[in-house]
């Protein structure tokens, strides 16, 4: 009888939420990109009315 194993990627997190200023109060802990840092990136809500916006323009 083999045990069974739990992998990381076998389990569900969710939805992954992306908060602008809880992520440049942390940023000290990470070396990443400057750009997350400073807070210069997109978060959900800012990505998906960005995402419309272009999706609802019509092509030449």
């Amino acid at each position: 009888m083999a045990k069974e194993t739990n992998d990381i990627w076998d389990k569900d997190f969710g939805d992954i939420i992306v908060d602008r200023e809880k992520t440049k109060r942390f940023s000290y802990r990470y070396r990443g990109s400057m750009r997350m840092s400073m807070g210069l990136f997109f978060s959900n809500n800012e990505y998906d009315c960005w995402r419309n916006a272009v999706l609802s323009k019509k092509l030449p």
